[in-house]
Formats: structure tokens, sequence, C-alpha cells
């Protein structure tokens, strides 16, 4: 007599696909939920570099000082006019600290300006003690390829485009 073979306890080739079915399904969906990262990303520092200019306006024209936006390969940092001595300091307030854009994956360029900034440690963009600056056009590039435009006439509060 033969040795009886206990039937085996597996899985069957239609459970196991049905299973792949449900999850791709269920991944696909996830995929259209969940919001762009990069996109999100890109919102928040075009809604924190608009803040930062806002600031800066609204502290030229409380210091009666020009203050200015410094662009630099890593990000940017702001700067106010020390009226003794001439010269570019730092700024007291937090918001406007140096920040870094490049480990985000974002890359902050300045398109179209009518002021002439000389010198890495110059402001591009440059506020006076009325609020005032050059018309200016930023864009911020994710490394994705999605970017955002910030537009400013000089007068008129900075807009997204």
């Amino acid at each position: 007599m033969g040795s009886v073979v206990p039937p085996s306890r597996g899985f069957t080739l239609v459970e196991l696909m049905l299973v792949m079915v449900v999850l791709g399904v269920m991944l696909s969906l996830a995929t259209v939920i969940l919001p762009d990262r990069n996109g999100v990303l890109l919102a928040n520092e075009s809604a924190r570099l608009i803040k930062v200019l806002d600031t800066l306006q609204l502290e030229a024209m409380l210091q009666h000082t020009r203050t200015g936006l410094v662009l630099d390969p890593n990000g940017y940092r702001s700067r106010v006019l020390n009226l003794q001595n001439l010269d570019w300091g730092e700024s007291n307030l937090r918001i406007l600290d140096a920040h870094e854009l490049q480990p985000k994956g974002l890359q902050l360029s300045m398109l179209e300006s009518t002021a002439a900034a000389s010198g890495e440690s110059q402001p591009a963009i440059v506020f006076d003690a009325s609020g005032v600056s050059d018309p200016f056009t930023l864009r911020l590039v994710h490394s994705s390829g999605i970017s955002a435009t910030l537009v400013s006439d000089g007068i008129q509060k900075v807009a997204l485009q």
C-alpha cells in the first residue's frame, strides 16, 4: 500500500490574482487621492516668499530705510541697509532669515528686473522707505519641472501667477 499524501493547503492561482487586482486598484486610488507633494512644496515656498517680500516692504517703511532680497544659488536671504555706514546687514526678524531652497529641490531666479544688482551680496530686489521697489519677476522652479512665477510692478503687492 502506498502512503496517502495529504491535500495541500495553499492559495489557488485565482485567489492570488484577485488579491493582486484589489491591491492594484487600491494603489491607483491612493495616487489620485493623495496630494502631489512637489506641488504642495512649491505652493508653500511661493507663499513663504511672498510673505518675506511683503515683510521686507513693511520693514522698509517702518524703519525708514531700504531693505532687500539677495538671491544666491542655494536660496535667498534678506538684507537691511544701515543708514549710518551704508552697509547691508542682517534683519532682526526671524521670517527674514536666510532660507535654503536647493535641499528641497527648488531653484529661485530673477526673470525680469529694472534694477542692476552689483555683486553677490547686493540685493536683487530693493524696497525703499516708501515701500516701492523696481518691477520684478521671480521664478521658483522644482526639480520635477513645475514652476511658480511671482510678479510685482514695484508698487502693488507681489502676485503669484
